[in-house]
C-alpha cells in the first residue's frame, strides 16, 4: 500500500488514484470469471462489444457469440490468482496464467496471459489477449479506447 492508502496498481503514471469504477470494473470481470459466471460476465459487457478470448486470441467475436454460443469458460483454465492492472479511466489488464483447450479438447502448456479491457458507458467495450503487459500497453497507447477493433462493415450487395 501506497501513502493513499491503495496498493499501487490503482495509481496512474502520476502518481494518481484511478478513479474506482474501473478498478471496481475490473474485479466485478475477474470474480465473474473465476466464478465462471456467464450471466454475469454478459451484464458486464457492452451489447456492442467486440472480444478476442484466451484460447483464440485472433479471433474477433461479438459478446453474445462470446459468451452465449461458446464454451469459453470450459476452453480456458487459470492457475492461480489473477492481477488486476488499471491503467486509467478507460482501460485495465487482468493477468494470470492460464491453460487454453484446442479444438480437440488439448489443453496447451500454462503460459502467462494478459487480457486488455476498455470501458465505455461503465461496461467492458472491448477485449484482446496478449502475451505481456507491455504488448497490451503499446496496443493501448497506439489505438486508444477501440484496440484497433471495429464491427464488420457489411458488403454491399450488386445491383441487378
Amino acid at each position: 500500500m501506497g501513502r493513499t492508502g491503495c496498493d499501487l496498481n490503482s495509481l496512474n503514471r502520476f502518481g494518481r488514484v484511478i478513479p474506482l469504477p474501473c478498478r471496481v470494473l475490473l474485479d466485478e470481470v475477474a470474480d465473474a470469471y473465476v466464478r465462471g459466471d456467464i450471466r454475469a460476465l454478459i451484464r458486464l459487457y457492452d451489447e456492442q462489444a467486440l472480444l478476442c478470448g484466451a484460447a483464440q486470441p485472433d479471433e474477433i467475436r461479438g459478446r453474445d457469440e462470446l459468451f452465449e454460443r461458446s464454451n469459453v469458460l470450459q476452453r480456458t483454465h487459470l492457475v492461480g490468482s489473477i492481477d488486476v492492472i488499471p491503467i486509467d479511466e478507460t482501460a485495465g489488464i487482468l493477468r494470470a496464467i492460464a491453460r487454453t483447450a484446442t479444438d480437440d479438447g488439448r489443453y496447451q502448456p500454462a503460459v502467462e496471459r494478459v487480457w486488455l479491457l476498455t470501458f465505455r458507458d461503465g461496461l467492458v467495450y472491448r477485449q484482446r489477449v496478449l502475451e505481456s503487459r507491455a504488448d497490451a500497453i503499446a496496443l493501448y497507447a497506439k489505438h486508444g479506447v477501440e484496440l484497433g477493433m471495429h464491427h464488420p462493415t457489411p458488403t454491399a450487395s450488386p445491383v441487378l
